[in-house]
């Protein structure tokens, strides 16, 4: 299995000490929870709507372990499941046949989407959990998440193209209101509808998760894997994207991130990051960047050239 080189060290030392690192009451720090009043964004069973500033970096296999090192004095790793050391997570993406979502990325649309149906396995075990559908929205800076869980039915529904159904059982799977629920089902089905959005592409990658107290979070993404579907993203890439300045864009997105030596970190706030994450950014000269872990996959599955890294 190809990982990236350091991930043994990471996980075996830095994560030793981080996932063993005494709570402020001397208990183990290994599940972090958000803090009260905080949302808590990433454990899959919290069915809500979330709205963040998400700051994303591209840092090296050294860079990540030193970052590692002031995580492990200012925050705690966050997961559903105590005793949880990292997560994987399979996302299915979603685009129409004019590859509308992958263009409005780049176009820096003023309100632009990714719908995803997106699968947890705590320290890479899968489990019967119902699949979650996450819709993403990005309107300035400012990011918003609904999703809920899919029953087996409108999961299959949704994976033919289809849009969702109102049950019990769907209401009976998720904690929010009917009123709540059909409005984001309604939004959702919507954009199924307008832009005729299929599954178009499977991404695989590793997760490591912290929070801090105040809710601040930063998430770590590694050794992304690529799982083509049934639409097909070389055809819809000739025929609307390769020609246009778009492919050149997707180009410098995909060279910042090479798998086996770069990590995606995010850090997700709801005005600034803390100092020590600022200080520790301007020492190391590291900027803010762009990407997107769709656009990446859509560019490396379009290059003919590209040989894929195959999901699991």
């Amino acid at each position: 299995r190809l990982t990236f080189a350091g991930w043994e060290v990471l996980t075996e030392k830095s994560m030793e000490a981080i996932t063993n690192k005494p709570g402020a009451d001397g208990a183990s720090a290994r599940s972090g929870g958000a803090a009260p009043g905080q949302p808590d964004f990433e454990k899959p069973t919290k069915h809500g709507k979330f709205k963040r500033i998400e700051d994303k970096l591209i840092l090296s296999q050294k860079q990540t372990d030193l970052l590692l090192e002031d995580i492990n004095r200012n925050m705690k790793p966050s997961y559903l499941h105590e005793g949880t050391k990292f997560t994987l997570i399979a996302s299915c993406y979603f685009d129409g046949p004019d590859l509308r979502f992958f263009h409005d990325h780049f176009l820096k649309a003023p309100k632009r989407y990714k719908l995803r149906i997106r699968r947890y396995a705590p320290d890479g075990v899968w489990n019967d959990e119902p699949a979650l559908i996450e819709l993403k929205s990005k309107e300035i800076d400012i990011s918003r998440k609904r999703r809920f869980s899919l029953t087996k039915d409108n999961y299959e529904r949704v994976m033919r193209g289809e849009t969702m159904a109102m049950t019990d059982e769907l209401q009976a799977l998720n904690s929010k209101s009917a009123e709540k629920l059909l409005k984001w089902m309604t939004k959702i089905n919507g954009l199924i509808t307008q832009f005729g959005l299929k599954p178009a592409i499977k991404l695989q990658y590793r997760r490591f998760a912290f929070e801090a107290e105040d809710g601040f979070r930063i998430t770590i993404d590694s050794d992304l894997r690529i799982e083509t579907l049934r639409f097909d993203v070389c055809r819809a890439a000739a025929a609307t994207t390769i020609a246009e300045e778009h492919w050149q864009k997707a180009k410098r997105l995909a060279a910042r991130y090479e798998r086996g030596r770069h990590c995606v970190v995010e850090l997700k706030h709801t005005g600034h990051p803390p100092h020590w994450v600022t200080s520790f950014l301007k020492q190391s000269e590291i900027k803010n960047t762009s990407f997107s872990k769709y656009c990446w996959a859509v560019h490396e599955t379009a290059r003919p050239e590209a040989p894929l890294p195959k999901a699991a």
